[in-house]
């Protein structure tokens, strides 16, 4: 801040969440990893609020980057609400201040808000655990009564398996005499098909043999030897056949023998009458078992339905007619329940902490939301106003509005920082300084010390940083750009371009940018008159009733055509005069009350429309603190589609300040060459005749209710 040295900016290739043009990615990549401290400049219009945002977002999520907690802070409550109220909901965001000068929308975001909410929360969460973990209790009770039914289900199957073992032994030894004879035939019959196989491999050799001796008999010293020998073999194979012939035959006589020895065993189990006692004996067993199987699973059931209730993810298991199966599965069961209850009583003791806890200090969650929260945002004072946020660290401050912000203010939030980036617009309205901080500066005589308290931190620091750790913003899409070309040649030597596409639909002006000019009026009609006193003493300043009554004719025309419209006068004379004609126009004081205001009021705010009176009007050009530029600056560039000024050109080009009489003089070159420069008369006749035709499309009953 002193002696501007800063390290390098490393590069990155980021990419915002939304898209960026050219200098706002320059200045959101740049944000993201320098080291000390940035500066963005921004014009109005060219979208400081949304790189301010993807900047947060970005250092809030991203922890390639360096991510960590972000503090967005600014000199008024409003900029800082902007910024919040475009941050994604997925984000932990906390807003410290006044909830009284909170944005409606911002509001649920305040720390004693969310506390109070968090608060709340957790007793209804703590009551509504209180009466799960109380409907669990009954785990406890259908646990032990599923070990004791599982304790019946073991019983009962060793029943049942020694009755299976009695009914098979029965079953023997009905059957013994019958089985010995089956078993004799099986063996009968497994020593026939052997025999049967022997012949058959031994009938294939001997067909072979003989086709081999038949081959050779036609030779001239061994045929008669070879013949003998086919002879001899044929007749052993005539054998091997009659043999084969004869077991298969065999065959069917053995399978009906052992039919019936099978038989008789049947009928001798099904005769006996201790294999019938055994079998009703084991068939009762087993009726015994699968009826306590049912009952056990029935126990867990309701066991786990009672877990269930604050334990998701726990069931029974599925019911398997295996009797050792389903015994085993309700085991493993009953083991897990056993193992969740002393769990189930810890929760309990812990919820009922909890909900004591909550109920006696609620703003023991304060630290907690701190210490969670990705971005926190607060005024440069508000920043140091909270003992919660005295030891929270931040890796990034974002300072928007800099312009507007001292040295002294703006290190509020940068030496709570590690990394600061200042966002602002140093043409525009400049920082407040006291009275008394000035006297003492002046009365110092040290160049240095006027110029720490008199100039912004951004202008500080816009003079002295490198250009590697300035970027400026050009790209403007708020206004028309008849408007913003005046702007951008007057205030920012021609760099601020103009992306917007605007149609002009104005019913009352050629241009964009038009100028009611008084100075065809009577003297005494369009003079200035100084106003009373505010309350404290201090003067209110100057009034101009013909400005007024203009003003308040050129809203009432614009509110009924539904426009977002907004009257900026400089004094507060002036504002009370434009307020007491336009009330009885519209028929609502709150509106006209909060829809005229002073320059200061409507800093960082936009309008469809934007009326503009200069109100000073006098024969020497006199033009007091209107002399201060950015301020006409601030009011120009509030307007979205229509900017209507009004004044006494005459006045205002003899002005006694050189500064303003160039702007006056270029403003006036502007209006004729793309604006539309009306007289008072012409424009106070457009809106009667627009008027006129208004209650004409209006039914009487519905003009009744209009102002």
């Amino acid at each position: 801040m002193v002696e501007h040295r800063v390290r390098g900016i490393p590069a990155t290739t980021a990419q915002p969440h939304e898209s960026l043009d050219p200098e706002q990615l320059d200045a959101f990549r740049k944000a993201l990893t320098t080291e000390d401290l940035l500066v963005v400049l921004g014009p109005p219009g060219t979208g400081k609020t949304r790189t301010i945002t993807e900047i947060a977002h970005t250092t809030a999520t991203t922890t390639d980057t360096g991510g960590g907690r972000a503090l967005v802070t600014s000199h008024t409550n409003r900029a800082v609400d902007n910024v919040l109220a475009r941050l994604p909901r997925d984000l932990v965001v906390i807003r410290v201040g006044d909830e009284s000068k909170v944005h409606a929308d911002v509001r649920p975001l305040l720390l004693e808000e969310q506390s109070e909410n968090l608060s709340e929360g957790i007793r209804h969460a703590m009551a509504h655990r209180t009466r799960a973990y109380r409907e669990a209790e009954a785990a406890a009770d259908w646990t032990a009564e599923l070990a004791s039914r599982l304790g019946q289900v073991d019983d009962l199957a060793r029943s049942e398996k020694a009755a299976a073992l009695r009914l098979q032994d029965a079953i023997q030894a009905a059957s013994a005499p019958a089985r010995e004879r089956l078993e004799a035939l099986r063996y009968e019959e497994r020593e026939r098909d052997t025999a049967l196989r022997e012949l058959v491999d031994r009938a294939s050799r001997l067909q072979a043999k003989v086709r081999s001796e038949q081959q050779r008999s036609n030779r001239l010293l061994t045929g008669r030897l070879h013949r003998f020998r086919a002879r001899r073999a044929e007749a052993e194979l005539t054998a091997v056949r009659d043999e084969m012939q004869r077991l298969e035959a065999l065959g069917p006589e053995l399978r009906r023998r052992a039919e019936t020895a099978q038989a008789e065993a049947d009928r001798a189990v099904r005769e006996d009458p201790a294999v019938r006692a055994c079998l009703a004996a084991r068939q009762s067993a087993r009726r015994r078992l699968d009826d306590s199987l049912q009952s056990a699973y029935q126990a867990a059931g309701v066991a786990v339905q009672a877990l269930g209730t604050v334990v998701p993810g726990v069931s029974a298991p599925d019911f398997l007619r295996d009797p050792t199966e389903a015994a085993a599965a309700l085991h493993t069961l009953c083991r897990r329940l056993q193992a969740w209850l002393p769990v189930l009583s810890a929760r309990q003791e812990l919820t009922r902490q909890w909900q004591t806890a909550v109920g006696q200090d609620p703003g023991q969650l304060v630290p907690e939301l701190i210490r969670y929260a990705q971005v926190v945002g607060a005024t440069c004072i508000g920043a140091a106003s909270r003992p919660e946020l005295s030891g929270v660290e931040f890796d990034l401050g974002i300072v928007d509005e800099a312009g507007q912000i001292g040295v002294a203010d703006a290190l509020v939030p940068l030496t709570r920082v590690r990394r600061g980036v200042l966002v602002g617009d140093d043409r525009q309205l400049p920082p407040f300084l006291d009275t008394e901080v000035a006297d003492w500066a002046r009365a110092t005589g040290d160049p240095v010390l006027l110029r720490l308290t008199s100039q912004s931190a951004l202008e500080q620091l816009r003079a002295g940083l490198p250009s590697s750790h300035v970027v400026q913003l050009t790209r403007q899409r708020r206004m028309p750009a008849e408007i913003a070309d005046f702007i951008s040649a007057h205030f920012y030597a021609g760099r601020l371009l103009t992306e917007k596409e605007h149609r002009h639909t104005d019913p009352l002006f050629a241009s964009p940018m038009a100028f009611v000019d008084t100075s065809r009026l009577p003297e005494r009609t369009r003079r200035e008159s100084r106003g009373g006193r505010a309350e404290g003493g201090a003067l209110k300043g100057f009034s101009n009733t013909c400005e007024a009554r203009l003003l308040a004719r050129l809203a009432a025309f614009y509110h009924q055509r539904g426009s977002e419209w907004v009257v900026i006068v400089p004094y507060l004379a002036q504002r009370s005069e434009v307020v007491r004609r336009l009330t009885p126009l519209i028929g609502d004081s709150e509106l006209a009350n909060a829809s005229v205001g002073s320059v200061d009021s409507y800093q960082g705010g936009e309008r469809d429309v934007v009326l503009y009176g200069f109100t000073r009007s006098n024969p020497e050009g006199r033009i007091g603190f209107l002399k201060e530029l950015r301020r006409i600056n601030v009011a120009f560039t509030r307007a979205k589609s229509q900017l209507v000024l009004t004044g006494d050109l005459s006045s205002l080009l003899n002005a006694d300040d050189p500064g303003f009489r160039t702007l006056a003089e270029a403003m006036l070159r502007h209006l004729l060459d793309r604006g539309d420069l009306r007289d008072f008369h012409d424009v106070m006749g457009a809106l009667d005749h627009a008027a006129a035709g208004m209650n004409e499309t209006v039914s009487p009953s519905a003009r009744r209710g209009r102002p």
